[in-house]
């Protein structure tokens, strides 16, 4: 993740993998009609605490490989 001034002052500009995941992320979720979405990962840290329920398997656009996402 990298963090920059943008031409407006006070203003900063994320950029990076991980930013453009978590939108490619929030767009999927849209489009799937859920107000939520969790990535493998945080399932498995998350699952023994929580309820989750397995929305399929998704390749983001911009990324190679599918990946297993979950909703609360």
């Amino acid at each position: 993740v990298a963090i920059t001034a943008a031409n407006v002052p006070g203003e900063e500009i994320l950029m990076g993998q991980e930013i453009n995941r978590a939108f490619r992320m929030e767009k999927l979720a849209g489009n799937e009609g859920q107000s939520n979405l969790m990535s493998s990962p945080a399932h498995g840290l998350l699952k023994p605490h929580i309820d989750t329920f397995e929305l399929g398997s998704f390749t983001l656009l911009g990324f190679r490989q599918p990946e297993m996402f979950f909703i609360l």
